[in-house]
């Protein structure tokens, strides 16, 4: 990439709300729709909420929580039951349409996991939709090293993929 294409990561700021929320809308039905007050709350919980920045212009964001935060997301409740360790859970990660097929959603995942490193976390949990589907995210998670654990129907009618990956057990998944 050009300078003028460099990568950055920041911390969400309130100026960036709107931003993220028409990158959520975006990428629906793949992860579950935010309004406004949503997104306040997932980011006054959130031990992780970082946006990707190309250019200066916010591409991406993933939103990321520890094993002992006390948020209230379903299959968040599942892998606290199902893991007993220390672990981080990406509750979403999205990329604009405009920035997709671009390695970013890895770049993404890079820093969360050095982020997980810094916390001596060692394993990496998240979701993906199997219905509605969602195959391009289910292969992208698998390619990045992630395997099923186990599958629920949420109370939103969705079925989801419960996926889990030991930290540093990543493969460069190019294009995404």
């Amino acid at each position: 990439m050009s300078d003028s294409q460099a990568i950055t990561f920041r911390a969400a700021r309130p100026e960036d709300h709107k931003t993220l929320l028409e990158i959520n809308q975006e990428g629906q039905p793949g992860v579950v729709a935010l309004d406004l007050a949503e997104l306040r709350r997932l980011e006054a919980l959130a031990d992780y909420l970082k946006v990707l920045e190309v250019g200066g212009r916010v591409s991406g964001y993933l939103i990321g929580f520890l094993r002992g935060t006390e948020y209230d997301g379903e299959e968040f409740g599942w892998f606290r039951r199902t893991y007993p360790d220390p672990f981080l859970y990406v509750d979403q990660i999205a990329v604009s349409s405009r920035s997709r097929k671009r390695g970013l959603g890895q770049a993404l995942y890079d820093d969360i996991e050095a982020f997980a490193m810094r916390k001596l976390i060692s394993r990496l949990t998240c979701e993906v939709n199997l219905e509605p589907p969602n195959p391009a995210s289910l292969e992208f998670h698998r390619r990045i090293g992630f395997s099923e654990v186990g599958r629920m129907n949420t109370r939103d009618g969705r079925t989801v993929a419960l996926l889990s990956r030991h930290v540093g057990d990543a493969t460069k998944a190019a294009g995404d």
